[in-house]
């Protein structure tokens, strides 16, 4: 097998502020796996902070008629802004697996990216900045991935594991990868006209529950041809849930941890006022914005000319009015380059 030099993928990602389109990035898996398996990288998308990190997922794979090709149970620990490299063994061996579940542990992880290589030398990936729309809890991130343009660029991750209370909370997703990313940028890949079809199945299955164990190999005729949706609910009827959004996700976790952004694409305003955000304090230092992500208030940072109702981040400090001072409790703060 060849490896993965030479080779540009085309994957939809956020071009724009709530606009897809077409990122051209270097391959975000080195090599090509080798016999009767595939590889699937995993990358948190929170960085330093260890207790933003959490339980490396699990992973099955399906061919493209839906037949069950193989599985990795949940096993170990995935620090945030690193990733991990999961492989799964598939039988038979050299078919191809368009379908990719991720099931999430008790401990949640936001989700950078997932790459996956194939053993036929095939690469795939998905972005992390699916999660925000289509719907669902996510949070900025520090981890890069590279352009095949020579540049940099940090996508959003998407919040996967842990218990799942609400319709916009995700414990687990199947992903058919070639609806997110294509190999080539010469073979009519494209963002479809209507993005939100990314966001449904077939394209993306999206869960809130516990992980169930799946019926393979079961003709249930749904869309045609072996319904994932219904693989993944032991050939139960499958319904995807209802909307619902919380204004404020429960910030209990983060509470002493603040992450502060010298990143241009990172924006404060945006970010507290999306009530799909989840995570700790924001700063933009680009912006020029705090957030206090549990009360959902922004402050402008404090600086020359700006002396009161702002946030000092020298200090960890809200300067009020006739400048009266509360210091922030913080026991971990980050700063993102």
């Amino acid at each position: 097998m060849a490896d993965a030099a030479g080779i540009i993928l085309s994957v939809i990602g956020l071009v724009l502020d709530g606009i897809l389109g077409i990122i051209q990035i270097l391959p975000i898996i080195s090599v090509v796996p080798q016999g009767a398996q595939s590889i699937v990288r995993i990358a948190a998308g929170l960085h330093e902070e260890e207790k933003l990190g959490g339980d490396i997922p699990g992973i099955t794979v399906w061919n493209e008629n839906g037949k069950r090709l193989g599985s990795v149970k949940q096993s170990g620990q995935i620090e945030a802004g690193s990733f991990a490299d999961i492989a799964v063994p598939q039988t038979p061996p050299g078919q191809q697996p368009t379908y990719l579940r991720i099931e999430g542990g008790k401990k949640s992880i936001c989700v950078a990216y997932i790459g996956h290589a194939w053993s036929d030398g095939t690469q795939l990936g998905w972005l992390g900045d699916m999660g925000s729309q289509c719907g669902k809890q996510f949070y900025y991130s520090d981890v890069i991935v590279h352009r095949s343009n020579g540049t940099q660029y940090k996508p959003q991750c998407t919040w996967i594991g842990g218990t799942g209370s609400s319709a916009d909370w995700t414990t687990q997703m199947t992903i058919h990868t070639p609806h997110f990313s294509a190999m080539s940028a010469d073979n009519g890949f494209s963002v479809p006209a209507d993005t939100s079809t990314l966001c449904n199945q077939p394209a993306t299955i999206w869960s809130n529950d516990p992980v169930v164990s799946s019926g393979a190999n079961k003709r249930l005729g749904l869309f045609g041809f072996f319904s994932i949706a219904s693989l993944l609910t032991a050939a139960t009827d499958f319904k995807l849930p209802a909307l619902t959004y919380s204004l404020r996700a429960p910030q209990i976790p983060f509470e002493g941890t603040i992450i502060g952004s010298h990143h241009s694409q990172h924006n404060s305003t945006a970010l507290c006022s999306n009530r799909l955000s989840y995570g700790p304090d924001f700063v933009s230092f680009h912006e020029g914005i705090f957030c206090d992500m549990h009360n959902r208030r922004t402050l402008p940072l404090c600086d020359s000319t700006i002396q009161s109702d702002c946030y000092d981040w020298n200090s960890h400090t809200i300067i009020g009015r006739r400048l009266k001072k509360r210091k922030m409790r913080y026991y971990t703060v980050t700063e993102w380059t």
